[in-house]
């Protein structure tokens, strides 16, 4: 099999060339359309309900709406685990599905479970509302307003109602989280003596002051060959229209709600506050992405509507940013392109300097962008993500064995046969001989190493999801070097390696060899030493490892 497969390469060069430069294209396309993020995103696959009950207390929350809901989603299929958390005026309930579960169709199955609580709620509790759908990493981008001449109402009111509907219409941004400031609020403030005076209760005030904020269409009437639509104008604009309701009737004498209590703005009640630097109290807001979407490009996209919503703040309003993650997502790329580029450039210059023929390096080294462009398009094709854990394993000291190993006994035949024959022989022959002289075992070598990373499959939770793709990323890698090393390394070397060859001999290497083969010799001589010496070591490596300690993954210093 490895051998026709060899030879079927060899025998079709220009194929194999078009084939290669096929790879190339979609190998570039697919690194420049990879989602690129800081890290692999290790959060499970979660649904929120959210209820906001105001006013009641902790245990009623938990008794009278946590709970029907909590209960209301058992026996969901793929559920794993119900987390729920009650506050006063608040609801917090976490369905965690198996991770395989399509999110979307996760919130539906909770959307129609929640549709059947009916009467099972208190009569005032509002509905139960989704969490947006976001990851661990999904806070990309923080900013606050900074303002000369308005109150931390006026901020409020100007990011819940213009910035951050704005911002979410973004595409890719799943939510805006906002901190700080007051909620404005018209607030009636009853006069109990005034109220009890005109004998007039607290539910009738407050119905009222309901029932006469609508707007009501009454159809419409033809008037000069046109038509003219009906309305009925009563929705609250101003503090007067309120003050000017009218509650009942005395002697012909209407009563407004303006007679028995005062109406003012005010700020609503909060349970958090933010502040920035030690200066003092700010608004500010948090940008959200949605789980599974390119971080680097959403947050340009963010800062492009920024820019744009910025024109059209009121004066004196601005918007300052204090976090941005494509800083951590860029710091992350730079450091992965100086490993791979630092990495590459020393895999080259050490093959030159083992090699002893240039030519011979360079064609080496060709695997290490084949290789990475092959696994760009495996890891488009399977969901992953360009980042630390995924670029940051390839390592392409092994990446190149199988090359090394054909670019060196190609070398090898060459040398001979130009010894033996001179420049008459054949070289497509020779060339091929020699890959499929040593195809068998790199397959097999190659197969080892992939095997190595086949236990890091079985983990399970936060740890598969880190180092799942790790293993991924690092096989696909490995199988891109395997087929070029068959194919494309081959065929460069009939097409490069012209004139008389003659195989120089390293001195350096010489020297190892030379240190080397009494240390063999005797190991080969004494194999029952050999192999207890061999014994001992590994159990007392053994011992050692209680000593060594653990730690999940790797200090990272990216800022």
């Amino acid at each position: 099999m490895i051998e026709k497969f060899i030879a079927f390469a060899m025998s079709h060069r220009l194929l194999t060339a078009v084939a290669t430069v096929g790879i190339i294209i979609a190998g570039i396309f697919s690194m420049l359309s990879l989602p690129v993020d800081s890290f692999p995103d290790v959060s499970n696959v979660q649904v929120q309900i959210i209820t906001e009950p105001e006013s009641m207390a902790t245990e009623e929350v938990e008794a009278l709406v946590t709970y029907p809901i909590e209960n209301a989603l058992n026996g969901l299929p793929k559920i794993k685990k119900i987390r729920s958390n009650s506050a006063f005026g608040l609801s917090v309930v976490t369905a965690i599905f198996d991770d395989d579960t399509d999110v979307y169709f996760a919130r539906n199955l909770i959307q129609q479970r929640l549709s059947s609580l009916g009467g099972m709620l208190p009569q005032n509790c509002p509905q139960p509302t989704l969490g947006p759908v976001i990851s661990s990493f999904s806070q990309v981008y923080m900013y606050y307003l900074k303002s000369t001449n308005h109150d931390l109402t006026e901020l409020r009111t100007i990011q819940d109602w213009d910035i951050s509907r704005k911002l979410r219409s973004v595409p890719g941004v799943a939510n805006v989280a906002t901190f700080g400031g007051f909620v404005k609020q018209y607030q009636v403030i009853v006069n109990p003596r005034q109220l009890h005076g005109y004998k007039i209760t607290l539910n009738e005030l407050v119905a009222a002051i309901s029932q006469n904020n609508d707007n009501a269409g009454g159809n419409f009437i033809e008037q000069s060959g046109e038509e003219v639509v009906i309305r009925g104008i009563g929705r609250i604009k101003t503090v007067s229209d309120i003050d000017n309701i009218v509650l009942k009737e005395v002697n012909g004498t209407p009563v407004t709600v303006g007679q028995v209590s005062d109406i003012v703005i005010g700020q609503a009640f909060r349970r958090g506050s933010a502040s920035m630097n030690g200066d003092g109290e700010v608004v500010t807001g948090i940008v959200y992405t949605r789980k599974g979407v390119n971080t680097k490009a959403v947050v340009e996209k963010v800062k492009e509507k920024v820019a744009e919503i910025s024109h059209d703040l009121p004066t004196g309003v601005s918007i300052v940013p204090y976090y941005d993650q494509t800083e951590l997502v860029d710091k992350t790329i730079e450091t992965v392109k100086e490993i791979l580029l630092f990495s590459g450039g020393l895999v080259i210059v050490i093959l030159t300097a083992m090699l002893l023929h240039i030519q011979s390096a360079l064609i080496v080294a060709i695997i290490i962008p084949l290789s990475l462009l092959f696994s760009f398009i495996l890891m488009k094709y399977s969901g992953l993500t360009a980042n630390l854990m995924t670029l940051g394993a390839v390592d392409f000291g092994i990446i190149v064995d199988a090359g090394v190993v054909i670019v060196e006994n190609i070398y090898r035949h060459l040398s001979r046969a130009s010894e033996k024959y001179g420049n008459d022989f054949d070289r497509l022959a020779v060339i091929r001989n020699a890959a499929i002289n040593v195809g068998k075992p790199i397959v097999f070598s190659i197969g080892i190493i992939m095997a190595v990373y086949l236990p890091l499959f079985a983990l399970e939770g936060v740890e598969g999801k880190m180092f799942h793709p790790l293993a991924l990323t690092f096989i696909y890698a490995l199988a891109g070097s395997l087929i070029a090393s068959l194919t494309v390394i081959p065929v460069l070397c009939y097409w490069v390696m012209r004139g008389p060859i003659k195989e120089k001999e390293n001195p350096v290497l010489t020297k190892i060899k030379n240190a080397y083969m009494p240390i063999l010799k005797m190991a080969v001589g004494n194999p029952k030493k050999t192999m207890t010496f061999a014994t001992v070591a590994l159990v007392l490596s053994f011992l050692l490892v209680p000593f060594l300690g653990s730690e999940f993954i790797p200090s990272l210093d990216e800022g």
